[in-house]
């Protein structure tokens, strides 16, 4: 007569502890897979959109102006959520119509996809140095040292990503913070790029 063991208590407990580690092993890999496309994403889409700011810049012997949702501009955009905002700090419909240099001027960032941010925090930041400078001049609505960082280091434009952390580093010097993908998925700091060539790294 053959005698049946049914499982027993320490045994589902063993087999739940190794899922668990299991687990633990393989989440942080998939969201590190899944981190590194998106930042390749965004680098390609980046240099998408400098490749259209620089047809501009050869027709018009300029970067396009950035929006600014306040006087003397009072840009207004209303694609992703359907109503009428106040934007600030993107690139604007000059940059589709009336010619094409890019297909659509309000790309998504897609570190912000299901944020619930105003909608220009949504699409790409762009900050045109000229823009920038002639607000901060009449309005005094942009800091001085911040005009001189942008030139210095990325020249007359910048482009920029939240990044993983999904925080601009509000004002200043943490605004251009860069994010760094070796130190993981939700290290502080944003993506950019800007007029200037980077400087490669020495190490």
């Amino acid at each position: 007569m053959s005698r049946h063991r049914g499982i027993t208590r320490i045994e589902i407990v063993l087999v739940l502890i190794s899922v668990a580690v299991l687990l633990m092993v393989i989440w942080p890999n998939q969201l590190q897979t899944s981190g590194r496309s998106t930042y390749a994403r965004v680098r390609g889409e980046l240099r998408t959109i400098q490749v259209g700011l620089s047809a501009y810049f050869i027709d018009h012997g300029e970067y396009p102006r950035n929006t600014w949702g306040d006087p003397p501009y009072n840009d207004r955009y209303a694609g992703i959520r359907g109503t009428d905002e106040r934007t600030f700090g993107n690139l604007g419909p000059w940059i589709t119509t009336p010619v094409a240099y890019l297909t659509r001027f309000d790309i998504r960032d897609p570190f912000m996809v299901g944020r619930s941010e105003r909608a220009d925090g949504l699409i790409y930041t762009y900050g045109s140095l000229k823009t920038l400078t002639y607000i901060s001049k009449e309005f005094d609505a942009y800091p001085g040292a911040n005009l001189k960082l942008i030139e210095e280091r990325f020249g007359e434009y910048f482009l920029l990503s939240y990044g993983p952390d999904k925080s601009g580093g509000g004002a200043g010097e943490l605004f251009f913070i860069e994010y760094d993908p070796t130190n993981g998925v939700e290290s502080f700091g944003n993506i950019i790029a800007g007029q200037k060539p980077k400087i490669p790294s020495k190490n």
